[in-house]
């Protein structure tokens, strides 16, 4: 970089008042640069109208600077899959205040970043996106449907045999300590109520079953342990003592990355400012995952990839996590191309 004022710093100096300007910052990242521009409306004051230099006290950057350095987000790679009648549903759940449940850090910084994905590498169009922050549990049986209606509006926007769809989950979910079935875990949710305020899993797979899709890809990246990366859910109650049967089904045209494990805890990769099992799926995209070389990405290439890099990371970090595929049969997610290339490798 090549100057930093740090926060703070301007308002230590006294003197002659100096006219605000537009400031430039010139970031240089590798061999290459991104400038970002701002108006900084700050007073500058000098004192006997000498050059005052400023030292900075810390070194920390604002986050959109950082942001610079994560690759997924910057290296978006171009996808050759033509999807324009393909659906999705993008939810990020983050602010559990009203519930008062731990946040889910970075999960609206990962439904923002898989929502580009989705348009830019995966050739969905923007308007067949149904997209959710800080999703309620209306909000969940308007799109999804409910126990006893299926058709949701996500079911409105699919196309007979013709759309595939994408659903994509960043959030809590946990286990009814009563049913030990499974739950996603809504904003406005009660976890020790969850049979009567959460969004049951075998409701979410039931009313999938009932949707005229072409293909359905659902990318889960949740745990239903009742634990998180930001804490236990319950309160004085151990969830994982009781044994959560697997609420997952095979189903025909229907495949399922689940970012861990049954008992297990999602990750965050603090470091890219994600979590750690969509950072990898993201970072796949980009084609590492492409094991035979012939320019397609298949459910199965993805999932390998994901398995000899999220439980080495999760490790480090003290925890066990495990990511999960359930497929009857083998999917294309991804056809690319290199960067510059023009054609598929």
């Amino acid at each position: 970089m090549r100057s930093f004022i740090p926060r703070g710093a301007l308002a230590e100096l006294t003197g002659t008042v100096v006219t605000p300007a537009p400031v430039s910052v010139l970031v240089e990242e590798g061999d290459g640069q991104e400038q970002l521009q701002r108006d900084i409306q700050a007073t500058i004051h000098v004192k006997n109208m000498d050059i005052v230099k400023l030292e900075p006290k810390e070194r920390a950057l604002p986050e959109a600077v950082t942001a610079l350095s994560i690759d997924v987000d910057n290296i978006i790679p171009d996808g050759r899959i033509d999807r324009a009648n393909a659906i999705a549903v993008v939810i990020g759940n983050k602010d559990y205040s009203r519930a008062n449940l731990p946040s889910v850090e970075y999960a609206l910084r990962d439904a923002q970043v898989t929502t580009e994905y989705l348009v830019k590498a995966l050739g969905f169009s923007q308007k067949n996106i149904i997209y959710l922050e800080n999703a309620t549990t209306a909000r969940f049986n308007e799109v999804f449907g409910s126990r006893d209606n299926f058709a949701g509006r996500l079911y409105s926007f699919v196309t007979p045999d013709v759309s595939d769809v994408y659903i994509y989950y960043a959030g809590h979910g946990a286990p009814d300590l009563k049913s030990k079935g499974a739950y996603f875990v809504p904003v406005d949710a009660d976890p020790n109520y969850l049979a009567l305020s959460g969004y049951a899993l075998d409701t979410f797979y039931k009313n999938l079953s009932h949707l005229p899709a072409r293909s359905i890809t659902v990318i889960l990246d949740t745990c239903f342990s009742g634990n998180s990366a930001g804490g236990a859910l319950f309160k004085n109650v151990n969830p994982t003592a009781a044994t959560l049967a697997r609420t997952a089904p095979l189903l025909e045209h229907v495949t399922i990355f689940a970012s861990a494990g049954e008992g297990q805890v999602s990750s965050w990769y603090y470091e890219q400012r994600h979590s750690l099992y969509t950072y990898f799926f993201l970072k796949d995209l980009s084609g590492v995952a492409d094991a035979n070389q012939d320019g397609l990405i298949s459910a199965r290439e993805l999932h390998a990839f994901l398995l000899s890099t999220v439980p080495v990371y999760a490790r480090r970090k003290g925890q066990e996590q495990v990511p999960v595929l359930i497929q009857k049969e083998d999917v294309v997610v991804m056809k690319y191309r290199e960067a510059g290339a023009g054609a598929v490798r």
